[in-house]
């Protein structure tokens, strides 16, 4: 059974990931994984816990591994993962539940498609942090650095142009 190429879609809030995650799964012909944790939110409610985390990245690991399973396409694009939770658990609550990190080293994705905040905030009641997108877009090219990921970083020029050719060179090489 071939394995589809796993691409995830990272970055802080209000970067792009979904519009790029579904443009890309249309022009690409791929399968799109939607954020689970929005779909948590959206059916509980804004408010959650640490300990909500560790039940959005459990669930979020079981439609992957659902997904990745029955995936009939090539390449299975991630909108978001372990990773945005890891670094937001660490954010809001200093910290990160071990299950969350011991599953993050045993992930591997094929590449990591990085969108840099340098498009304008979209106000969302799910939107937590409006102000340091830069600092955190520093945080998330630390950790694929240290996870030793090969990512390619998504800016508003790479969108404009050739977006389609830049991301299918670099699966092709993933």
């Amino acid at each position: 059974m071939r394995k589809a190429k796993t691409i995830l879609i990272t970055g802080p809030e209000s970067s792009g990931k979904t519009t790029l995650a579904k443009q890309l799964a249309e022009n690409l012909g791929a399968e799109f994984l939607p954020e689970y944790a929005r779909t948590y939110l959206e059916q509980h409610g804004p408010e959650y816990e640490q300990s909500t985390l560790l039940t959005i990245a459990k669930e979020h690991t079981l439609a992957f591994d659902t997904s990745l399973a029955s995936n009939q396409s090539k390449i299975l694009l991630l909108d978001t993962f372990l990773l945005n939770i890891k670094i937001w658990s660490e954010e809001k609550y200093e910290s990160c539940d071990s299950w969350i990190l011991d599953q993050l080293t045993s992930f591997r994705p094929d590449g990591v498609l990085l969108c840099k905040p340098d498009i304008p905030w979209k106000p969302d009641p799910l939107r937590e942090n409006p102000l340091d997108r830069d600092r955190l877009f520093a945080i998330y090219q630390q950790e694929l650095d240290q996870l030793q990921w090969n990512y390619l970083i998504i800016d508003a020029e790479r969108r404009e142009k050739k977006l389609k050719e830049s991301v299918r060179e670099f699966i092709s090489k993933a």
